[in-house]
């Protein structure tokens, strides 16, 4: 793009997930290539909320803050993009608070927008893109140079696999891929700018490549990174337990490059209820996975999202979760009481679950969880991990994450950031360890 940013002062705020976060730095960046400035959201002449909707708090969240910021703004061009824009039922003072919407399928176009608004002071042309159905990945572009050590890599948007209490599907709409090719150079271009780790994202990861007409697919794509790429440090951020196949596996089991860390979705530890969820696993399936995982590679941390009161959970269904999960030992669990989505399946079923049943369920979890993460960290002490420095905290102290994504807090001061150093873990908390540089 010939023409410069250089009179643009803008402000991002991201709610929701990491594929938002990685949307959000891709058009930061590739702002900043084409000299706009990042700048605090008082001094910014373009504010951009890339919205979440995924729950009735995320979407309650959202709202105000398009409204906090178009009332302490009121002469930015704010532009409005991501899932909240798709919702049908979009309330009709949002079309006059936000001078943009965009929805998921066309962010790249903000950069047309952009220019439009400095050339002539107006975007009527673009006022409302969430009604396009271009079904393509949409490339967000550029890199720049900047502090950040980890960086998402997006692969993937779109779901299809239709959970009956998610509404990312409705929002997000089909599965697009990324091009290999695509992928490749932006990894080359980030080692190049000395990123030591890349984490691979998608709404479904796992469903790479189906939208390809070859079965070339995520296993492949990881496989193609491995070989034509040399960033030292590769990650997923999620995937299913029925995506997980032993090809991956293999992968995992011969690349010290792959670090020893799967999210791996459970969601529920009864039958029934992922039955009703409509997820495409059962128990003995997710069990059987976790146990070979383990058995292949060494030290890998298992952690999982679940899914407490789902409607028709009972006691049974939930002591069963309980008993599974501390079966399962998982490193990390994320907690979520379940929240009626307008919009889905699980939402007009029958036999919800009392409020605070599911609250008092989700603290026992919790605690649970807490417990088991403390045990995973003292197993831990006396071993040596590879680790990869993201911040000095003070001036004795540093952060950063071992291979398997565990927290490590080392009292140094004298390393340097965005560097791996090998550290001995001599203490332990539930989630995080201490450690000393050997």
């Amino acid at each position: 793009m010939e023409k410069k940013f250089d009179t643009v002062k803008f402000y991002i705020s991201t709610l929701g997930c990491k594929v938002n976060q990685s949307e959000s730095n891709s058009i930061a960046d590739h702002l900043l290539k084409h000299g706009a400035q990042l700048t605090a959201e008082s001094k910014a002449n373009i504010i951009i909320v890339n919205s979440c909707a995924v729950t009735n708090q995320a979407a309650s969240k959202t709202r105000h803050e398009l409204r906090r910021l178009r009332r302490e703004n009121e002469e930015a061009l704010l532009i409005f993009m991501g899932c909240y824009v798709e919702q049908k039922d979009l309330e009709e003072d949002i079309y006059d608070i936000a001078d943009v919407l965009i929805g998921t399928k066309n962010k790249s176009v903000i950069y047309e927008i952009i220019l439009e608004y400095l050339d002539s002071n107006s975007v009527l042309d673009y006022k409302d893109l969430s009604k396009r159905k271009e079904n393509y990945f949409d490339e967000l572009g550029g890199l720049a140079d900047s502090d950040r050590t980890r960086a998402q890599v997006r692969i993937q948007d779109g779901c299809e696999n239709f959970c009956s209490y998610c509404i990312i599907p409705y929002l997000r709409g089909p599965e697009r891929s990324r091009k290999k090719e695509n992928v490749i150079k932006e990894i080359n271009d980030l080692e190049l700018l000395g990123y030591k780790e890349v984490v691979l994202t998608g709404i479904h990861l796992g469903s790479y490549g189906n939208d390809f007409d070859s079965e070339y697919g995520v296993s492949n794509l990881i496989e193609s990174i491995l070989e034509e790429t040399n960033i030292p440090r590769i990650r997923l951020s999620s995937i299913e337990p029925n995506e997980v196949s032993n090809q991956i596996i293999k992968l995992y089991e011969s690349n010290k490059r792959l670090m020893p860390h799967l999210h791996i979705p459970l969601q529920s530890g009864s039958d029934k209820i992922l039955k009703k969820m409509n997820r495409k696993y059962n128990l003995d399936h997710y069990k059987n996975l976790i146990k070979k995982l383990r058995k292949k590679i060494p030290r890998i941390a298992i952690t999982t999202d679940l899914i407490v009161g789902f409607p028709g959970e009972t006691e049974k269904d939930f002591q069963d979760m309980v008993s599974f999960v501390r079966i399962m030992q998982f490193s990390q669990m994320h907690v979520f009481r379940y929240s009626k989505r307008e919009g889905t399946v699980a939402a007009e079923m029958s036999n919800q679950v009392d409020g605070n049943i599911a609250k008092n369920r989700s603290k026992i979890i919790r605690d649970l969880a807490k417990e088991m993460g403390k045990n995973y960290t003292a197993e831990m002490i006396g071993s040596t991990h590879n680790v990869l420095i993201e911040q000095k905290i003070d001036e004795y102290r540093y952060f950063g994450h071992a291979e398997n994504y565990t927290k490590v807090i080392i009292k140094e001061n004298n390393l340097s950031t965005n560097e791996i150093y090998q550290v001995k873990i001599i203490g332990n908390y539930p989630y995080s360890v201490q450690g000393v540089v050997v």
